[in-house]
């Protein structure tokens, strides 16, 4: 059994690989002690003969989770980087190494379900990406614009008398001031999200579009195009390239 993981800068994901196939896939938010988290979640878990990591995060947290998985299973993890080519997939980033290596994962999971033809994916978490890959295996860019949770924290943060209001996209216009900031940051994320794939038609013919990411599951009834979801698709890239 090996062991793919998907660190991001708010939650921690994970699945096993049994027979080269994703297996058991788990989420759990990263906050506080992260030993303890890891304990509570891996510490039963039999020693995987081999780790892959996604990490966005930060150097402390690839140290923590390095001293964490070398203490207790007694391996190395490796380290997912973004590179200038793989598999014929090309990078097209000024300087690739500095593609978030989440997203490129992301492009390698779309691209192990679609053999052919150009793709699209957005990727719903702290921070909204889209990125686009054509049909000749060119990745050549994408978006970034804030999530739902850092439009909400930068109106808390930049006026007075807000609350947050982390709730469900219910209804248009608000009739509360938390109700406005919920729905105004729901509809603001998917309006994006539209428009940003409304430039990639116009870039790649037409593109397969995949969402990942733990907002995509509220995001995607509002979206206008018909996108499909595959929650772990960071993961699926992981394993990829595991094999």
């Amino acid at each position: 059994m090996k062991l793919v993981v998907d660190v991001g800068n708010s939650r921690i994901k994970w699945a096993r690989i049994d027979n080269n196939r994703l297996a058991n896939s788990q989420s759990v938010a990263m906050q506080g002690d992260t030993g303890f988290i890891l304990d509570y979640h891996w510490g039963n878990m039999s020693p995987p003969e081999a780790v892959l990591v996604s990490n966005v995060a930060g150097k402390e947290a690839e140290q923590n989770l390095q001293t964490w998985i070398q203490k207790n299973w007694g391996i190395d993890p490796a380290f997912f980087r973004s590179t200038a080519t793989y598999q014929g997939i090309s990078n097209e980033y000024a300087r690739p190494e500095q593609l978030g290596c989440d997203r490129w994962a992301g492009l390698i999971g779309a691209r192990s379900l679609l053999e052919h033809g150009s793709l699209c994916v957005v990727d719903c978490g702290t921070a909204i990406t889209v990125d686009a890959l054509t049909a000749d295996d060119r990745f050549i860019g994408g978006i970034i614009f804030p999530g739902i949770d850092l439009i909400q924290q930068s109106l808390l943060e930049g006026t007075s008398d807000i609350v947050e209001n982390r709730a469900e996209f219910k209804q248009v216009l608000g009739t509360t001031t938390a109700e406005g900031v919920s729905g105004g940051s729901f509809i603001g994320v998917a309006g994006a999200i539209d428009r940003a794939l409304h430039e990639m038609y116009a870039i790649l013919d037409n593109p397969k579009l995949y969402i990942t990411g733990g907002d995509a599951p509220l995001l995607l009834p509002m979206l206008t195009k018909s996108l499909q979801h595959e929650p772990d698709l960071v993961l699926l890239g992981l394993a990829h390239t595991l094999k």
